[in-house]
């Protein structure tokens, strides 16, 4: 099955202009074993299909990797499974991430997994994003969040956290430009605009998904 998998990893993630060694490959399906070891007891996805976490959680969570920066700071808020963070941090090792999850059986989720992939220059926190003294620091080169809160709460949640001249990366739907236009106040607000967009389709999936780029600081 691993094997399988791989490949199908392998040709999703090319098709979204990611290339991984077969390190690499061994390595987000060893982390999607103990995602999927985890999820019969603790709830860190509503997915079942191994497939589908493998395109829909693995594949999708790797779409900013090759349009990050060069050896940046990376925060992921509200990491649940780790996603999109450990996915991240396998495909550009060159990262160093910090993991925040309010959720104590995600937290241990999060350091098992961890643990298990014997990953260096990772480490999870637990806490909140707007919580004072948990972070190890107050901003980052690039901040994360797949959290279900919507595209303007993510922004106006976040935003304190990226560094000047950093990224925010989002992520949107089909209803992505309905998700701009409500979000437009808080970008103006939060000092943030639109740098890049990556629209795409997961095979097995319905409507179009977009990866979105926000550079803290003016525009250009």
């Amino acid at each position: 099955m691993a094997e399988r998998e791989q490949d199908l990893l392998r040709r999703v993630a090319g098709d979204l202009g990611v290339s991984l060694t077969e390190a690499q490959l061994e390595r987000l399906i060893h982390y999607l074993d103990e995602l999927c070891l985890w999820n019969r007891r603790t709830n860190l996805t509503g997915l079942r299909s191994r497939d589908r976490m493998v395109v829909e959680l693995l594949a999708d969570a790797l779409v900013p990797a090759p349009l990050l920066p060069p050896s940046p700071s990376l925060l992921d808020v509200g990491s649940g499974a780790g996603l999109p963070g450990i996915p991240l941090k396998i495909a550009r090792p060159d990262l160093s991430v910090d993991l925040l999850e309010p959720s104590l059986k995600r937290y241990h989720f999060l350091k098992q997994a961890i643990r298990l992939l014997r990953m260096e220059g990772i480490r999870a926190l637990r806490g909140r994003v707007e919580d004072s003294g948990i972070l190890p620091q107050q901003e980052y080169d690039v901040v994360t969040s797949r959290a279900v809160w919507g595209l303007r709460k993510a922004l106006e949640s976040c935003a304190s956290r990226v560094a000047a001249g950093g990224l925010l990366v989002g992520f949107a739907g089909a209803d992505a430009e309905a998700e701009l236009a409500g979000a437009r106040a808080s970008l103006a607000g939060a000092g943030l605009h639109l740098e890049d967009s990556v629209a795409y389709r997961l095979p097995g999936t319905g409507g179009g998904r977009r990866t979105l780029f926000f550079r803290k600081g003016p525009i250009p």
